[in-house]
């Protein structure tokens, strides 16, 4: 307790002792005069009072600094904010102020997206000129007016409305951008943007109109300013009176029409129909500055909630050159077109009349009942709770809906959107609630084939048995589009869900991961109907696999190759397929590659968060002064992490971990590179019990410091954000302008919502983790992609996209490892010997790193990945006296026709002598037996075990000897075949 009263009094002070002009807020902003100046840190603030009338004020950091700059200038603390700047040029700001008056003080805010560094920028007055700004427009005539040849960027005009009643046209041919506002220079309001010709309505006499031009080209060049007359119907403010009947407009033929008309009686709808392609909306009052839209629709439209008296805007917009001609027509409300004139639904059969919508009432007449309803027509029908003044959504179907838990003597409000405006019939009946129709009353089953009359329909099923494959499947057993959905309970987290299995439209899902005794509930529906189907949940013996060695270490001389061996067993009931090759991962190459998780609750890790992945850089990211960092991955905000978070890959390799938290923005940034050309394996933590933010490289944790733009920072629980996970984003392309795409390969991307220990992340790393395992939120392991979607191996089913990406050779790459046999069958209770050759004959002198990866049917771990280290040492002696056992270069090398191989063996031995390919397949076996000791030499000719001649290309031969003791040695050189 004294310690935490020691620190508080410390730091209040520190706070305290801060100079007035210290720049760690706007009241302790430094004064300034115009110049270059050097900010020390970011954010900073300073103040500068305008010497003179007349000038402008420009502030920039435009060629003074490569870092991202972001700029505000106020009028006064907590003032208006009068200018704002981010990515004026390469992520540098820039404004100038008019209208500024000897005297005036602005406080100005520089503050830097990405780091707390400071940077240089100046400030200086500037000579303006008329049109330089909306404050300082030059005044547009009627007729021609004349951009002049040394206008800027930009330039403003102010033209005065003559009269009402009338538009303004601007148009000119040369290539620029036309935007025409009204009101004032600091509160414009847009009338009008874009090319070639502008026109404006509904200006005021006297009102001024602000007219500014964007200069692609620069200046000299004329334009044109027309009033003219309004047309009748041709503007809001001018429209036409509509008339019941037919309305057919005389005038010149127009592309959008206005109206006007006002409801003679209550009780009424307005019905407007057309036989002319066009587009039709009313809009409630007169205003036609802020319209307010009551419906719209395509040629024709019905509008029932007008009130007697109340006047209304019609506008049209027509699709082709033609005339208007249109109808409308004043009719008597049904009952039903309302919510307030809903009609009593029956029990039995009711009718919808042929309008739009459709309203009826009905109260629940018993407990422990379903409300039923069915139709044949083409509508959807939506229930509602209360009464029409506060009516609460319930659920919506597509030509019926089953409604649950209802109690007597409740009030329903039941829409149908009669989606053709035709009569039908639909039927409503109240029924006991029966096993099926919700999770609270689900069908008690068992493995076996079922049915059931109606969808949705629910289902619970107790697990017999551990170690058991669930498999559940409406494939083979119907023709609807089912869609169906596990859960652990009611209420409970989605297990998994499908859809569309593999092409059909039918659902199936394979479980594992449970107890004896665990429940689990299953939902069935069917997208577009009621109907209900047939589906089958069996149970499967399942395989296990299980490695002699979770990792594998060799220590090999340079030049020469060492052998491992790797015993797979499968302790499970049914037999065990494998298959073994490298890795796979995705090639980031492209500006445009990466990879879309959509956003899930799951990913806001409040409390605690680890994200794990291996990491292969495969070029530098020098830009030459642009300041070009890269995103890892991301979550939230893409700039600061005000909410979320996310790593950047900064210009010189090293990594900032960022986290938006609830006391701030959290980045952590540790000061080691990452090596370009190998793979390395990064994890990112932090707690928001202890406020730590961590980085671990290849399982070490590495030195950092804490950077921030909130301080002080303490921490607290990371913020959510609905924003998706994205891998490698890339906004801009690389060496323009920040966040350009990593130019790398990833594998293994995992997520936990807890923060990991060193010796968890070491175990994550070496694939000692299975998918199931507690905290573990998703895991991508890059194995497969179908139809660009990335599986997600946990429970969850987080699944994510791909946009762009190739496979490569996943982590680590390597080029010096060979496995034989590359793929097999084990029986349940059996085992199998898997022997790696590992290569050092071109390697250099140091470690290694390699990955293998076993694909099996075992469904809790279908791929388990082996890191392999290979140490080479230095090289072996020429003393040839001094090596037991000898395999001699083959000789010729590269052959032609015939090369010999040769051997030494000093004791008699059991040998084999074999030749493989590069995909570590037997070619042929040139010698397995016994030899007593001596020099042997064998020639080979280039066949194959079935006597046809190999390709041209690289090949292995191994020496295996079978020692006296027991023991086994071996020893492997290349050969090239070139004929």
């Amino acid at each position: 307790m004294k310690t935490f009263r020691l620190s508080l009094i410390l730091l209040a002070l520190t706070v305290g002792s801060a100079r007035a002009d210290s720049g760690d807020s706007c009241a302790e902003a430094v004064n300034i005069n115009q110049g270059t100046h050097e900010a020390p840190k970011a954010p900073y603030w300073y103040q500068f009072t305008m010497p003179e009338t007349g000038k402008g004020l420009m502030i920039s950091s435009v060629g003074l600094t490569t870092t991202d700059t972001y700029l505000k200038v106020y009028d006064a603390c907590n003032g208006n904010l009068l200018a704002t700047s981010d990515d004026y040029t390469y992520g540098q700001s820039q404004v100038i102020i008019y209208s500024l008056s000897k005297d005036d003080v602005v406080y100005i805010e520089w503050a830097d997206n990405y780091s707390a560094a400071g940077f240089r920028w100046k400030l200086e007055l500037i000579e303006v000129s008329p049109g330089d700004d909306c404050t300082l427009p030059v005044t547009a005539y009627e007729g021609t007016n004349v951009i002049p040849e040394n206008a800027g960027t930009h330039f403003w005009y102010e033209f005065t409305m003559p009269r009402s009643d009338a538009k303004m046209t601007v148009s000119t041919s040369a290539n620029t951008y036309i935007q025409l506002f009204t009101n004032t220079c600091s509160e414009l309001i847009e009338l009008n943007s874009g090319t070639a010709e502008l026109t404006v309505y509904d200006v005021s006499e006297g009102e001024s109109i602000f007219i500014r031009w964007e200069l692609y080209e620069g200046g000299n060049f004329p334009w044109n300013l027309l009033v003219e007359d309004v047309i009748p119907g041709e503007s809001c403010s001018s429209p036409l009176l509509a008339t019941v009947g037919n309305n057919i407009y005389q005038g010149e033929t127009l592309t959008t029409y206005w109206y006007e008309y006002t409801m003679p009686s209550a009780d009424s709808k307005m019905v407007i129909s057309t036989h002319v392609e066009s587009y039709v909306s009313v809009y409630r009052g007169v205003d036609c500055l802020i319209p307010n839209i009551i419906n719209s629709g395509y040629m024709n439209l019905s509008v029932t909630d007008i009130l007697q008296g109340e006047t209304v805007r019609i506008f049209w917009q027509v699709y082709d050159n033609v005339q208007l001609s249109w109808t409308l027509d004043i009719q008597e409300l049904e009952p039903g077109e309302l919510c307030t004139t809903a009609v009593t639904a029956l029990e039995g059969t009711n009718t919808v009349s042929a309008v739009p919508y459709y309203w009826y009432e009905f109260t629940m007449p018993a407990e422990n009942s379903k409300i039923v309803i069915t139709s044949e027509g083409n509508a959807g029908v939506y229930a509602f709770s209360n009464d029409c003044s506060n009516a609460e959504y319930l659920n919506s179907g597509y030509g019926g809906l089953i409604l649950l838990e209802v109690s007597a003597g409740e009030k329903m409000l039941l829409l149908w959107d009669n989606y053709d405006a035709i009569q039908f019939d639909w039927q409503l009946s109240v029924e006991q609630i029966a096993p099926g129709d919700n999770c609270q009353h689900p069908h008690e089953i068992s493995a076996g084939t079922h049915e059931f009359t109606h969808s949705p329909h629910w289902y619970v099923y107790t697990v017999p048995e551990a170690d058991k494959e669930i498999v559940i499947t409406s494939v083979g057993y119907t023709s609807e589009d089912t869609y169906l959905v596990v859960l652990t309970e009611c209420n409970g987290s989605i297990i998994q869900q499908s859809d569309d299995f593999e092409d059909t439209q039918q659902s199936q899902l394979s479980l594992t991961n449970f107890d004896a005794g665990d429940n689990i509930y299953i939902l069935w529906s069917d997208y577009y109907t009621r109907n209900g189907f047939s589906w089958n949940l069996s149970l499967h013996d399942i395989a296990k696999i299980s490695l002699s060695n979770p990792t594998l270490t060799q220590t090999v001389a340079k030049g020469e190759a060492g052998s491992i061996s790797l015993d797979i067993s499968n302790p499970g009931k049914a037999d065990l397929d494998y298959h073994i090759g490298q890795s796979l991962g995705l090639s980031f190459t492209d500006n445009e590659d990466m990879v879309y998780i959509p956003s899930n609750t799951s990913f806001n890790a409040s409390s605690g968060i680890t994200v794990s992945l291996w990491l292969y850089l495969i070029e530098d990211l020098n830009c030459n002064s642009y300041n070009n960092f890269r995103y890892l991955f991301s979550k939230g905000s893409s700039v600061i992490p005000y909410e979320g978070y996310h790593v950047i890959v900064e210009e010189d390799r090293t990594l900032t971990w960022s986290l938006g938290t609830t006391d701030g923005v959290l980045r952590y940034h540790a000061e080691t590179p990452i090596n370009i050309g190998e793979w390395v394996f990064l994890s990112f933590t932090y707690s928001a019990a202890s406020s730590e933010a961590k980085i671990y490289l290849n399982g070490e944790e590495l030195t950092g410091a804490y950077w921030t733009h909130d301080w002080p920072v303490w921490g607290g629980g990371i913020l959510s954000t609905d924003e998706p996970l994205l891998f490698n984003y890339a906004t801009y392309e690389p060496c323009s302008f920040g966040y350009g795409h990593l130019p790398s390969y990833m594998d293994d991307f995992s997520l936990w919502n807890k923060a990991l220990t060193q010796e968890q992340i070491r175990q994550t790393m070496l694939h000692q983790v299975s998918v199931t395992a507690p905290n573990l939120v998703s895991y991508w392991d890059f194995e497969e992609i179908e139809d660009g979607m990335i599986p997600d191996k946990t429970n969850a089913q987080n699944h994510g996209y791909a946009y762009g990406l190739d496979y490569v050779t996943g982590a680590p790459v390597n080029g010096w490892l060979s496995f034989t046999p590359a793929n097999g069958s084990i029986a349940a209770g059996s085992s199998a010997r898997i022997n790696l050759t590992a290569d050092a004959t071109d390697l250099d002198q140091k470690n290694y790193t390699a990955q293998m990866t076993v694909l099996s049917n075992d469904p809790k771990h279908p791929a388990v990945k082996i890191p392999i280290t290979l140490k080479v040492t230095a090289p072996l002696g020429i003393n040839k006296d001094a090596l037991t056992y000898t395999l001699e270069q083959n000789y010729p090398n590269p052959v032609t026709t015939e090369t010999i191989i040769g051997y030494h063996l000093p004791t008699n031995a059991q040998i084999n002598l074999t030749v493989y390919n590069l995909q570590g397949q037997r070619i042929v076996t040139l010698k397995d037996g016994y030899q007593t000791a001596g020099r042997y030499r064998i020639t080979w000719t280039g066949l194959d075990a079935l006597n046809e001649s190999v390709p041209n290309g690289m090949y292995f031969y191994r020496l295996v000897v079978l020692l006296p003791d027991g023991h086994q040695t071996s020893a492997i050189k290349r050969m090239i075949i070139s004929r």
